[in-house]
């Protein structure tokens, strides 16, 4: 999600290599030797003439991408969203936005799909929600059990002055923490304010989660991308929530309010979301017998490239790093 549509060219085409990091890494998976064909469902093909790409749109193409030796269609988020940053602020992660289509358009793509025996994998946005979701505006309420679906914490005094818990940055720029007036609190987001995080120190939130992979499972799906996976827990999630300042990056020429600035030691650190990948592998496995493809988007430079890499190890089949 660090890379924002609006740099990238309608598409990507990701050609899709195996590295074995257990002796036991499951061979000769659908996925092997593939290209995956990434589409913005917005810019890439419109098939009624409102100026806007949809799901027909896709399903039109099919044969198209089918012809350029690509058998998986990754597909970036098409659910009801304000739209404030491109779909990646979902207020129903069960539903289509009316902008790209219905299910009956969508159960169509997955029919051609198998008709052409490609796969359809969907961008799966687990960090945050849009501020104008169900969960969010209960939980400003405190209404249960959404009082805690998200990561909210009283901000501190300074000089009689409020201040926000920690002085952690948004990867979009500023403070990470933004008031509400209503509750009273600070509520932590990893980008927009618009986009609020959701708290995976609450169990119930994890299987809200499944609940919406089994929903698309049962829909036809053959995989997910998973979004930021490295931002859903901070800290570690056995210790208390850390209420702590991140350190200044040494001798770093960033500005102070952008997010490398510092060292995200609590916000960006892959630990809690490991044992995550993992329940969702297994969540998977357990759901068919067919396998279905696993990415997780896991940026990290390359001094760090074994937190991608680590991956592998709690059950993703391909952890993608888009700091190239």
């Amino acid at each position: 999600m660090w890379l924002r549509p609006e740099f990238l060219l309608t598409c990507l085409i990701i050609n899709v290599f195996i590295i074995d990091a257990t002796n036991d890494a499951p061979k000769d998976e659908w996925w092997h030797n593939s290209y995956i064909y990434q589409v913005f469902i917005r810019s890439f093909k419109d098939s009624n003439g409102d100026g806007v790409g949809d799901l027909n749109g896709i399903t039109s193409k099919l044969e198209h991408i089918k012809d350029l030796g690509i058998s998986i269609v990754w597909i970036q988020p098409f659910y009801p969203s304000p739209m404030s940053d491109f779909g990646y602020d979902i207020t129903d992660f069960n539903g289509i936005d009316p902008l790209f289509g219905n299910f009956n358009d969508f159960d169509k793509l997955i029919e051609k799909a198998k008709t052409l025996d490609m796969k359809i994998v969907l961008d799966f946005v687990p960090n945050h929600t849009s501020e104008k979701h169900p969960w969010f505006v209960k939980s400003i309420l405190q209404e249960k059990p959404y009082d805690d679906y998200y990561v909210w914490f009283d901000g501190k005094e300074v000089n009689g002055t409020r201040k926000p818990p920690t002085n952690w940055l948004s990867i979009f720029h500023g403070p990470a923490w933004t008031w509400n007036e209503e509750r009273k609190q600070y509520y932590y987001r990893t980008f927009a304010k618009t986009q609020p995080d959701l708290n995976y120190r609450n169990p119930k939130v994890n299987e809200e989660m499944k609940n919406f992979i089994r929903f698309w499972l049962k829909k036809g799906i053959d995989g997910l991308r998973i979004d930021s996976f490295p931002s859903l827990v901070e800290g570690n999630p056995n210790e208390a929530f850390p209420l702590l300042d991140q350190p200044k990056k040494p001798n770093t020429t960033y500005d102070d309010d952008f997010y490398f600035y510092q060292e995200p030691i609590y916000t960006y650190d892959p630990t809690g979301s490991y044992p995550i990948c993992q329940s969702w592998r297994n969540f998977l496995d357990e759901y068919s017998s067919s396998k279905k493809i696993l990415l997780v988007e896991a940026n990290f430079p390359p001094e760090l490239t074994e937190k991608t890499i680590n991956y592998y190890y709690y059950g993703a089949d391909i952890p993608m790093n888009l700091l190239f």
